[in-house]
């Protein structure tokens, strides 16, 4: 999309109000970015952010079975994430617009609040089910996703399905409950099986099968069943190679398919 001046100009002032309505007015350290990455079930192919006040929207980047590319925000804890859509509508209409009299600033469709003690982070979109016109389209779980905070030879459970598990995870049984899990060392070849409840008892929740290398670490992301009676949640292995720069091995790797 071409900029003329008056856009570029718009787009600078746009930034700055967007930053402070999202509680971020304040400078922000030069030393203290924000790196993220995020995912989704599905491939999000439309949404983007401000890297900061100064700079123009850059497009988020999703992929099937992995983390994004990791991505730096410099403007508080609190990240505004919009739809293209509505970022070129702004822009047109801005043209259009005499210049005491612009259009409304377009609305974030997601905002991740991001505590102070997270400086990496993974972001997980979940759409909102039914949302409100005025409320966002999506729901963003937070994850502290430092490779200190879960590093090699481990397993984090995300839990976004909307029941509750019993699982044996490698050698560990744990209860899965709804939201963000700790974390569970595991190794090699490493099956997941799950129990979820059912009326008064336990029934077969699904099994997961997947292989980590020994600079490996993944977080298993549980998403809602198919349908509203399902009881196996969708599961995606984000599994991540942690080792230092410079050394062999890949970045990421698909694990095997859901069962």
């Amino acid at each position: 999309m071409a900029f003329s001046l008056r856009h570029l100009i718009a787009l600078i002032i746009l930034s700055l109000e967007l930053f402070a309505s999202a509680g971020a007015a304040a400078p922000v350290p030069e030393t203290a970015p924000i790196e993220f990455t995020v995912f989704a079930r599905h491939r999000q192919r439309s949404l983007q952010f401000f890297p900061d006040n100064q700079s123009p929207p850059q497009k988020l980047e999703f992929f099937g079975n992995t983390r994004s590319p990791i991505y730096t925000f410099k403007g508080g804890r609190r990240i505004p994430i919009y739809a293209t859509l509505d970022l070129n509508a702004y822009f047109k209409a801005l043209a259009a617009a005499p210049a005491d009299n612009p259009p409304p600033k377009p609305v974030p469709v997601a905002v991740a609040d991001i505590p102070e003690a997270i400086t990496r982070a993974l972001l997980l979109f979940i759409p909102v089910p039914n949302p409100s016109p005025d409320g966002p389209a999506m729901r963003i779980y937070v994850v502290d996703d430092s490779p200190r905070t879960l590093p090699a030879g481990y397993a984090a459970v995300i839990n976004a399905s909307g029941r509750e598990y019993k699982a044996k995870l490698g050698e560990e049984l744990l209860d899965v409950p709804h939201g963000i899990g700790g974390k569970v060392p595991v190794k090699g070849t490493v099956e997941l099986r799950l129990a979820a409840r059912d009326g008064d008892g336990w029934v077969v929740g699904g099994r997961h099968t997947f292989k980590l290398g020994d600079t490996d670490r993944v977080s298993l992301v549980f998403f809602p069943p198919t349908s509203p009676t399902g009881i196996a949640p969708i599961i995606r292995t984000l599994i991540e190679d942690v080792a230092p720069a410079g050394s062999s091995g890949s970045s990421a790797r698909v694990a095997t398919a859901d069962r």
